[in-house]
C-alpha cells in the first residue's frame, strides 16, 4: 500500500471514529432529555444535482452527525446515421453507416458528516462540516455500427459488415467531503437547504474494452484490453438543493 493511501485511510478512519465518539457522548446527554425529544427524526432529501438522503444520528442546537447515502443513475439509447470518411494517402473512403449506442451509469456513495452551525437565526442557519466517504461507480458503453462498403486487400474485394465495441469501467473511491450550506425554515419541521460539496480522495479504476469487426466473407477481427490504475482526485459540486424534514 502506498504512503498517500495509508495517510488518507488513516484520516478517514480517524474522522469516522471521532464522529462515532461524538454520537455516543451526545447519546448519553440525550438520555436525560424527555421522551418526546427522542421521537424526532431528521432527514435531508437532496433533489437537485444528484439524488441523496441523509439522516441525523445526533442533532442539537449547534451541531449534528449525519449518515449520508448518495445515488445517481444515467441511461441512454441513441440511433444514429452518418458517414465515416477516411483519407489514406489521398485515397478517400466514405463509409455510410447506421449506429446504435447505449450507455449505462450508476454511482453510489456512503459518508459520515459532522456539521457545525456558524450562524443561527429564527429564519434558518449557516453551517459547515465534513467527513469521510466511500464510493463506487460502474459505467458501461456499447456501440453497434452497420456498414455497407467494399474494401480491396491483396486484389480481393470484401465488405466490412459490422463493428461493435463494449467498454466497462468500475471505480472505487475513498476520501473526505467538505460542506458549506445554508438552511431556510419553511415551517417548524420543514426547511429548504442549499449546499456546496468539495470531495478530495483517491480512486482505483478498472477498465475493460472489447472491439469486434465482422466481414461479409465471414472473417472477423477481435481486440480486447484490460487496464488498472489509481490516483488522487478532487470534485466540486457548487450547488445541491433539497428539503430538511423533521418528523
Amino acid at each position: 500500500m502506498n504512503t498517500k493511501l495509508e495517510i488518507l485511510s488513516f484520516i478517514c478512519i480517524l474522522m469516522f471514529t471521532s464522529h462515532m465518539n461524538l454520537f455516543s457522548q451526545n447519546n448519553s446527554i440525550l438520555d436525560t432529555t424527555s421522551s418526546e425529544e427522542h421521537s424526532y427524526h431528521t432527514f435531508n432529501i437532496y433533489l437537485i444535482n444528484g439524488y441523496a438522503l441523509s439522516y441525523d444520528l445526533f442533532k442539537n442546537s449547534n451541531s449534528s452527525v449525519k449518515i449520508h447515502f448518495d445515488l445517481s443513475m444515467d441511461y441512454s439509447e441513441l440511433d444514429l446515421e452518418g458517414d465515416n470518411i477516411t483519407n489514406d494517402n489521398n485515397n478517400i473512403l466514405n463509409e455510410p453507416y447506421d449506429s446504435f449506442k447505449e450507455t449505462k451509469n450508476i454511482s453510489i456513495s456512503l459518508a459520515s458528516y459532522y456539521t457545525y452551525n456558524i450562524f443561527i437565526s429564527e429564519h434558518g442557519n449557516l453551517y459547515m462540516g465534513g467527513g469521510p466517504f466511500i464510493g463506487f461507480n460502474s459505467a458501461k458503453s456499447f456501440t453497434d455500427d452497420k456498414f455497407n462498403i467494399a474494401y480491396e486487400v491483396d486484389d480481393l474485394t470484401y465488405f466490412r459488415k459490422s463493428y461493435s465495441s463494449l467498454q466497462t469501467e468500475e471505480i472505487w473511491s475513498l476520501g473526505i467531503t467538505f460542506i458549506l450550506g445554508i438552511r431556510s425554515n419553511i415551517t417548524d419541521r420543514i426547511g429548504l437547504f442549499v449546499e456546496s460539496h468539495f470531495n478530495f480522495g483517491n480512486k482505483w479504476i478498472n477498465t475493460k474494452q472489447h472491439w469486434e469487426t465482422n466481414y461479409t466473407d465471414n472473417s472477423y477481427r477481435i481486440n480486447s484490453s484490460n487496464s488498472n490504475g489509481s490516483g488522487l482526485f478532487y470534485k466540486y459540486n457548487f450547488v445541491r438543493v433539497g428539503l430538511n424534514i423533521t418528523i
